[in-house]
């Protein structure tokens, strides 16, 4: 595991879907190490493009309408610290727009 990370660490691997790589292998990891008879889980949310001011002027309106809200985020967190989600740890929820 040390080794992948510092090989993807190493500079010649910057694009998004490197850097995607890298946040779901130490993911992985933290899940595969985390204490669950203590109350420790890890979970993770990836949400698609968010429905932000900033994103709104940036991307046209076509690409908009598919954007995520924040509230629907905050949802899929809410649910995850919840006790309705204590059996799902390791998971990488998508969050994807209508």
């Amino acid at each position: 595991m040390l080794a992948f990370l510092t090989y993807l660490e190493s500079g010649r691997h910057n694009s998004a879907a490197t850097r995607n790589c890298r946040l779901v292998a130490i993911h992985r990891f933290f899940a595969y190490v985390a204490d669950h008879p203590h109350g420790i889980w890890v979970n993770a949310v990836a949400p698609q493009l968010l429905d932000t001011p900033v994103n709104r002027a940036t991307f046209p309106a076509e690409v908009m309408a598919h954007a995520v809200a924040p509230e629907a985020i905050a949802d899929v967190i809410a649910f995850l610290v919840s006790d309705a989600a204590a059996p799902v740890s390791g998971a990488i929820l998508p969050a994807y727009g209508a």
